[in-house]
């Protein structure tokens, strides 16, 4: 039987989950909610935990939405934090390519854009366990950029504590998934995610004591050279 974690379940949890996948698919609150016909009120409510947060119906509309963006994420994560993250589709690395480039979708960077595509294929294809994220945050600058794609291996329970000091794509039990230097809690098996970029303007850069469900070191990642 499926265990549902509650505080992963609360409205405030959901809506992180909500925000997240939003901001993955590079579309402000605004053209989100007159892209897809969701009312302003109501995407605002589901961002920000309010009046309970996203419904089930909600839930099955913003996932319809997300899947016409090239984003797949399961109804249980989204609700619950259950299983696995969000997974990208190409698409999603077309259209995300068109903004970085400011509309301007030249030949050089179609070109660079199915690079891309055709190696992370290859990587999802070699690593069973393979984790991707598109980066939506300046936490991790310069290193990582936003609109940059990385990807690693996913390493669960005992072995996450050999990825102390790296770069990894980590999702906590309540199920948000992020960019962050790992770093030890003050407790077994809890971890403390950093952001790298001191200039960052990420809310909370510093977060401690996080309960993970998975960790992947960072060993792939590209970015859009916007000069070619």
């Amino acid at each position: 039987m499926m265990q549902i974690n509650n505080s992963a379940s609360s409205p405030e949890a959901r809506a992180m989950r909500v925000a997240s996948l939003r901001k993955m698919t590079r579309l402000s609150r605004r053209a989100f909610s007159e892209q897809y016909l969701i009312p302003a009120r109501t995407l605002q409510n589901w961002e920000d935990a309010l009046s309970g947060g996203i419904s089930s119906q909600g839930a099955r509309r913003l996932i319809g939405a997300l899947k016409a963006e090239g984003i797949y994420c399961t109804y249980d994560w989204l609700m619950h934090g259950i299983g696995d993250g969000p997974q990208v589709s190409e698409r999603l690395y077309n259209k995300a390519a068109e903004k970085i480039a400011g509309g301007d979708f030249t030949t050089p960077i179609n070109e660079q854009m199915q690079w891309i595509a055709d190696e992370l294929l290859l990587f999802r294809e070699h690593h069973k366990q393979s984790v991707d994220f598109v980066v939506v945050d300046n936490g991790m600058e310069p290193r990582f950029i936003i609109g940059e794609y990385v990807a690693g291996v996913r390493r669960t329970k005992d072995e996450i504590e050999k990825l102390i000091g790296l770069d990894c794509i980590v999702q906590s039990l309540d199920g948000d998934i992020l960019l962050r230097t790992l770093k030890k809690g003050r407790a077994p098996g809890y971890y403390t995610l950093v952001c790298s970029n001191p200039q960052t303007d990420v809310e909370k850069p510093i977060l401690y004591d996080v309960a993970l469900i998975y960790a992947a070191p960072i060993i792939w990642a590209r970015r859009i050279d916007k000069s070619a």
